[in-house]
Formats: structure tokens, sequence, C-alpha cells
């Protein structure tokens, strides 16, 4: 079940990543800092509880924390542009 729930909030993130890409605001921000916090945490959980190699995780979780702060910078500046 804990796998699931965190591969749900993994493409929860990602999908509001690419959601904030095309419309920046400072709520979608604040809520994929807290779907990136969830999934490190709970993914910290799988790889405890079900005992998985920790090379492919942290790999895995280093492209998915690429491909989630590029989707959050990039907001972040679209968002910063329309400020001034």
């Amino acid at each position: 079940m804990i796998v699931l729930i965190h591969v749900v909030i993994a493409l929860s993130s990602i999908v509001m990543a690419t959601y904030g890409v095309f419309r920046p605001s400072k709520k979608s921000l604040h809520i994929n800092y807290g779907l990136i916090g969830l999934t490190f945490a709970s993914g910290t959980i799988v790889a405890l509880t079900y005992h998985v190699g920790l090379v492919k995780t942290c790999s895995d979780g280093l492209i998915y924390l690429a491909v989630v702060t590029s989707g959050v910078l990039v907001s972040s500046k679209k968002l910063a542009k329309e400020k001034q």
C-alpha cells in the first residue's frame, strides 16, 4: 500500500510541476514543495520497509528530483517575471 501511495504522490508532484510551468502561481509552488517532501518521506519508508537497493533508489530519486526541480525553477522564474 505504501508503494502505491508513494507512486501517486510522485506522479502528482510531476503533474503539479508541469502545471506550474504553464500556469505559475505561488500556491502551486507551495503545493509542489509539499509533494516533493512527501515523495522523499514515503520513498524513505519504502526503501527501509522493503529493503530496496540503495543505489537503485537513489538514482531513481535523483532523476525524479531533476525533473521536478526543473519544473519548479521554470515556474519560479515565470512567476518572478510576472511580478516585475
